[in-house]
């Protein structure tokens, strides 16, 4: 539950702050969640009905997994089931549900309780994921602790099956946040003790406020959000999906394919933007991204892009944007240069759709590749070697080189493109040292 998260996570999250000059979300009572309700017949998480259904989650941080959810599309789901971000979420809308839509649960409906400790230590007491050593492994000065607890109801109700479902993920939630703080996690950008409380931050600040527009935007008793339910506990489980039609999704924002040549001054800014909705002392200068410099992998793909930035005031700044599988994976910045944030899965997903595409279609069609290619196919002494559809060949040709070739090769081979395109590049053989990452475009264009 959100409370519950928030009592897991607060004392991690007040240390990345310390450390990262982050914000410290306020903490809860102390509290751990009560034992998981007996199983019930409850019919919550079967088909809500074969009737129309519409499901959007337009405009939120987690938009494209939300929809997977919904229409039974688990293996593309970015979210881990035993993460503390899929946590937040379930339990969030399990009280946002609770709260919101009181005459649309079951009449087995239960009561969301908690188990309180009967005299919680103060607040400057460190965490102690085990009771015996604080979050960095140091071992802490004998304490009474609780002398005993006591169960405490919410006045807040769920469906039984989501409840367990909510008790499922956040047992295996608190394990692997454990293991992740003592560095005993599987490896990743997660398992970095001193990475996790800023992360945590990142993902309170990422959830906040999302299931209670998830619900308002769907509505308490439409077939949609019942189908969402149905799929949310599937998937927690771990079972098969139902397969649900009727979500709306946010349509591709450009029509180039690929991000090659992302305006990564425009991305940064955004990722940067976004994340300063976690900082407590200092306030980044909006649109203050200079300097971007791109690395490339043999592909083309970027695989980090370094800029500077201010904070308001002036102050200079640096940030470094690691990429994974072609999209930002880590933001690294100069006051903690090995702390990895999260990037917003939002501008993720607005990256993979071409909203940071640095061309439009127009533009492309213009760009000097393209215009050396239709100058060549055009012109009296070539136009012989055009294909049947010269024209399409050339923004065939422009379209996939979006990927792999760099604005410098683009401006060198339109230039000359006769005599080291035509005669180089798009030959079976070439002595040019791009000929092997080049000539494959040329040959898919040409079938």
């Amino acid at each position: 539950m959100r409370v519950l998260a928030l009592c897991l996570i607060a004392p991690l999250a007040a240390s990345a702050a310390a450390q990262n000059s982050r914000p410290v979300p306020r903490a809860a009572t102390p509290a751990t969640r009560s034992a998981a309700v007996p199983a019930t017949p409850a019919t919550a998480d079967k088909p809500s009905s074969t009737a129309a259904a519409h499901f959007t989650a337009a405009g939120l941080n987690n938009e494209d997994d939300l929809v997977r959810i919904y229409t039974g599309d688990f293996p593309s789901i970015r979210l881990d089931r035993g993460g503390t971000e899929f946590m937040m979420i379930i339990s969030g809308y399990m009280e946002d549900f609770g709260r919101a839509c009181k005459q649309f649960l079951p009449p087995n409906k239960v009561e969301i309780t908690v188990q309180v400790c009967n005299d919680p230590p103060s607040t400057s007491v460190p965490y102690s994921p085990d009771g015996v050593h604080d979050a960095y492994g140091n071992r802490l000065p004998m304490t009474t602790g609780c002398s005993g607890y006591h169960t405490e109801g919410t006045g807040v109700y769920a469906d039984p099956n989501l409840y367990n479902a909510v008790n499922t993920v956040t047992a295996k939630s608190q394990v692997n946040l454990i293991q992740n703080m003592l560095g005993a996690g599987k490896g990743g950008r997660a398992a970095n003790p001193l990475t996790n409380p800023g992360q945590l931050t990142d993902q309170l600040v990422a959830v906040a406020g999302e299931t209670t527009k998830l619900i308002s935007a769907n509505g308490c008793g439409s077939v949609g959000l019942k189908n969402f339910q149905s799929n949310l506990i599937r998937f927690a489980n771990g079972a098969a999906p139902i397969k649900y039609a009727g979500a709306v999704v946010s349509a591709p924002v450009a029509v180039l394919p690929g991000v090659r040549d992302a305006d990564f001054t425009r991305l940064l800014d955004d990722l940067v933007a976004d994340n300063s909705r976690g900082w407590i002392m200092n306030h980044y200068q909006a649109g203050s991204i200079s300097d971007p410099i791109a690395s490339h992998d043999p592909t083309g793909a970027p695989t980090r892009v370094m800029a500077r930035f201010r904070y308001v005031g002036g102050q200079q700044g640096r940030i470094n944007v690691t990429f994974k599988n072609g999209v930002p994976d880590c933001l690294y910045f100069s006051d903690a240069p090995d702390s990895c944030r999260l990037p917003s899965q939002r501008i993720i997903s607005a990256y993979e759709k071409n909203a940071y595409a640095r061309y439009t279609a127009a533009q492309a069609r213009q760009s000097p590749f393209a215009e050396g290619c239709n100058a060549f196919m055009k012109a009296p002494k070539t136009s012989r070697y055009a294909p049947s559809d010269p024209e399409g060949y050339c923004q065939c040709l422009s379209n996939g080189y979006q990927k792999v070739m760099t604005p410098a090769e683009e401006v060198f081979y339109g230039q000359n493109f006769e005599a080291k395109f035509w005669r180089g590049i798009a030959q079976p053989k070439s002595d040019d040292p791009a000929w092997s990452r080049l000539n494959p475009v040329a040959v898919s264009c040409m079938q």
